[in-house]
């Protein structure tokens, strides 16, 4: 649901079922005469292209939510972004899809979500351009920053070092969330090192990480929660294989 500033509300689920079902009856609606659909490319730092399936701009963003061809594992819209140096963050909706044995992690912009940049120009906006799709294969690392008063910070760095922009989620735990889900669909064949810890009456929470103090230095109990640490570096591991990073 679309608010002021193209800043979007959690669907339902009931909101996100009845989506599918209206685009599971256009696809089985579709005239041999329709025009062929638009196939979506996204160039990314590292100048390798992303191919996205042959789907309309309508259709790929319907693809966002839950469908038969992928699982959704995670969604979360107004989680910023900076596409490029010289622009303000933009608000998109970031979401974790899987299907078979490859986990895919997508951020579109709002403006994209919500069709605001008008129907004639829907289908070259630029904001395609600022669009991500990360297979989670590449990545590596996750650096995380979690702000007490203003939500978290990720950075995904792939295999060759390349960092993607940071994805910066709102105030409410999304970020510990979002590792949840991440570690979750990772299983059973990956995991995140060190792994999220399990904690009675509160579920998933970040590991107990201390920063070191100087030798000799004294800690008191009241010092405990001020020197956990806000800053996590998390690895995707696939143990017993050979492609372990």
């Amino acid at each position: 649901m679309k608010t002021a500033d193209h800043f979007w509300t959690d669907p339902s689920a009931d909101e996100l079922v009845q989506r599918h079902r209206i685009h599971s009856s256009h696809c089985r609606q579709d005239s041999p005469t329709k025009r062929p659909a638009l196939c979506i490319q996204k160039r990314h730092s590292s100048g390798s292209m992303d191919d996205r399936p042959s789907l309309s701009a309508r259709d790929y963003v319907e693809s966002l939510h839950q469908n038969s061809r992928a699982t959704l594992l995670y969604g979360k819209n107004n989680v910023l972004v900076q596409p490029r140096d010289d622009m303000e963050a933009i608000p998109g909706y970031l979401s974790l899809h899987q299907a078979a044995d490859i986990m895919a992690l997508k951020w579109t912009p709002n403006q994209l979500m919500n069709g605001s940049v008008g129907d004639l120009d829907y289908e070259k906006s630029v904001y395609w351009d600022y669009a991500m799709t990360i297979r989670l294969e590449e990545i590596v690392y996750l650096h995380c920053h979690q702000h007490v008063d203003s939500g978290g910070t990720v950075v995904l760095v792939s295999q060759d070092g390349i960092q993607r922009p940071p994805l910066r989620f709102p105030r409410g735990g999304h970020l510990l969330q979002f590792l949840s889900c991440l570690e979750n669909g990772l299983l059973p064949h990956g995991q995140l090192d060190p792994p999220l810890w399990s904690q009675r009456g509160k579920g998933k929470v970040f590991p107990k990480l201390r920063k070191r103090s100087p030798q000799g230095s004294s800690e008191s109990a009241s010092d405990k929660e001020d020197d956990e640490a806000t800053d996590y570096v998390f690895r995707i591991i696939y143990p017993g294989t050979q492609s372990e990073f």
